[in-house]
């Protein structure tokens, strides 16, 4: 676990130390809370949003809640919709890890979703969904997940 946290604070780092500022994109970084719902349980916890560019971002997040906790990183391509430039829509995909009491479980995540960024205020709202396929002794596949984000948005 320790080196899985490793790996994402040198991952973050680089985002950081990488960033330029893209006027095609409404914010470049967000930071704030990530919600992931569905099959009976809710895991909650810091999300990060960053954009290389106009269309590739990387998202982070560590989410904890009933009895486990998990570290995510996903890719994801976005695209605005042509007559409202603050509504992007995203694909993407990353790596899960799910640890508990028990061990730890390797997850692959696709997802689509949607990203507001509120004009008025630094807020970011994303909705997604998000299915589990465990990877792990044998293959599991969780279809009713979704993600839900708040974020305070960067320029």
């Amino acid at each position: 676990m320790n080196r899985t946290i490793y790996v994402l604070i040198t991952v973050l780092a680089f985002c950081f130390a990488t960033s330029r500022t893209f006027s095609q994109s409404s914010y470049k970084t967000a930071v704030g809370l990530g919600i992931d719902v569905g099959d009976g349980s809710t895991i909650v916890g810091p999300s990060i949003k960053h954009f290389f560019n106009e269309h590739s971002a990387f998202e982070a997040e560590v989410l904890f809640g009933n009895h486990y906790a998990t570290v995510g990183a996903y890719y994801q391509y976005n695209r605005s919709f042509k007559e409202a430039k603050e509504l992007k829509w995203y694909l993407g995909i990353g790596p899960d890890i799910l640890i508990n009491n028990r061990g730890a479980a390797f997850a692959l995540r696709p997802m689509a979703g949607l990203d507001y960024k509120i004009k008025t205020l630094p807020l970011s709202l994303t909705f997604d969904w998000r299915p589990y396929f465990f990877i792990d002794e044998g293959v599991y596949i969780a279809t009713a997940r979704f993600g839900l984000g708040v974020r305070y948005a960067f320029k």
